[in-house]
């Protein structure tokens, strides 16, 4: 349901949650990347080993081995169900697209989520952008459907805070409880974002970059909440987008909403496999 996050009490809270979120986001992805830049850390492991102050010469060993394998068994679990979640999904749209059976979908996504992170970081990085720019793209091709559809529905409800309060049943401070919880999950980054970090040389570029990255996936969220928002509350469903591509707009449509989830997919499994593979290549 992270689609609704934004505009569970309809578009006026959506701007103000947008805010919290892209605050939270710029500022530990900022300090994370400028934290990098300092004790030039290149992989998880030589990151929360310095941010645990373990990588100094006299710490006891213990206690470096002790985070070393606790962050270990951490990033490789969620490396792991995150990227058996991705080929688990993109055999399934194999799948149902092209009639392709689940294990053999399943192997292409191994093989093509494999080739990709061999490449390195510099090329992750890139092709991760184009792939951010892509799904802003083609979902702004959704959003501009809906708006042709539902375009005063949408102007009528984007500076509404009264519109939209019983929606969901939920009160607003628990919203904004669950949404600061969630913005916080972003204070993580930094293990991940250490492997991409090798053209951070200055406190300006890692605060540039921070705010960079606080915008784009910020982007994401704005351009989902707008094509969802016309539809609230029926779209309130555990696929917002899929449901509505589906039951007011051409096929055409939800091939290009299995398109932003396929580009989802490809972008996401070869990162996190990256993120381990390049620790334990120097073990």
């Amino acid at each position: 349901m992270q689609l609704t996050y934004m505009v569970t009490f309809g578009g006026g809270w959506m701007w103000v949650c947008l805010a919290i979120f892209i605050a939270f986001m710029a500022f530990f992805c900022a300090v994370s990347l400028n934290f990098i830049r300092a004790y030039k850390v290149d992989n998880y492991n030589s990151y929360y080993l310095a941010l645990w102050g373990a990588d100094k010469p006299g710490t006891n060993p213990v206690v470096k081995v002790i985070v070393s394998i606790f962050f270990d068994v951490y990033t490789t679990l969620m490396g792991v169900v995150t990227v058996a979640a991705t080929i688990a999904l993109f055999a399934n749209l194999m799948e149902s697209l092209f009639n392709i059976p689940i294990g053999v979908g399943s192997i292409i996504a191994v093989v093509m989520f494999t080739l990709l992170s061999m490449y390195g970081a510099a090329f992750l990085r890139k092709f991760n952008t184009v792939m951010t720019i892509s799904l802003i793209a083609a979902l702004a091709a959704i959003l501009i459907f809906v708006i042709t559809m539902r375009g005063d529905v949408l102007a009528q409800r984007m500076f509404d805070f009264e519109g939209g309060m019983n929606w969901s049943g939920k009160t607003l401070a628990s919203h904004f409880g669950m949404l600061v919880s969630y913005c916080f999950t972003t204070a993580s980054w930094g293990g991940s974002l250490s492997n991409y970090a090798e053209n951070i040389h200055t406190k300006k570029d890692a605060i540039g970059s921070g705010i960079l990255i606080g915008v784009m996936v910020a982007s994401l969220f704005f351009v989902t909440s707008l094509i969802v928002l016309p539809f609230l509350p029926d779209a309130f469903v555990a696929t917002p987008i899929l449901s509505i591509c589906k039951e007011y707009m051409p096929g055409v449509m939800t091939a290009i909403y299995w398109l932003v989830v396929m580009l989802s997919v490809i972008s996401t499994g070869p990162t996190f496999i990256f993120n381990t593979s390049n620790r334990f290549v120097k073990v």
